[in-house]
């Protein structure tokens, strides 16, 4: 119970700095490329054709405005 205690005061005293690493208005494939580079050092991304395909359903639903 006292380490509960102690993690549930931690939560609510500790500075949030959590940042995202891409700008939220950026499309769904430019958000996947900037995690690939910036977290996984990825030198570049290629979608294939289904890929590019269900990113493209994904902004007719209104998806590509999600958090990755």
């Amino acid at each position: 119970l006292d380490l509960a205690e102690k993690v549930v005061k931690q939560i609510n005293t500790a500075k949030n700095e959590f940042k995202f690493i891409y700008d939220e208005n950026l499309s769904i494939k430019e958000k996947i490329v900037t995690i690939a580079k910036e977290i996984y050092g990825a030198k570049n991304v290629e979608f294939s054709s289904l890929a590019k395909t269900q990113l493209s359903q994904f902004k007719k639903l209104g998806w590509d405005k999600l958090l990755v």
